[in-house]
């Protein structure tokens, strides 16, 4: 598992899903299968996920998906 912070760049590569979830619950509301491989900015690191920005919102991806850009 890498270590993110804010203002990374990940690489996250395609068919990853990113999603949203329900406030206050660990239900997901929301997601997106990538189509494609992407370079994201991480918006916020939590302890299993990290939220990123992409296609103007903020999603929640896995950090055992991404992957550090050098």
């Amino acid at each position: 598992m890498m270590k993110f912070k804010t203002g990374d760049l990940v690489h996250v590569p395609s068919e990853v899903v990113l999603f949203t979830r329900h406030r206050n619950t660990e239900d997901v509301k929301e997601y997106v299968k990538l189509k494609a491989p992407q370079q994201l900015l991480v918006t916020r690191v939590y302890a299993r996920t990290c939220e990123v920005f992409f296609e103007n919102r903020h999603w929640l991806v896995s950090k055992e998906e991404g992957y550090e850009e050098v």
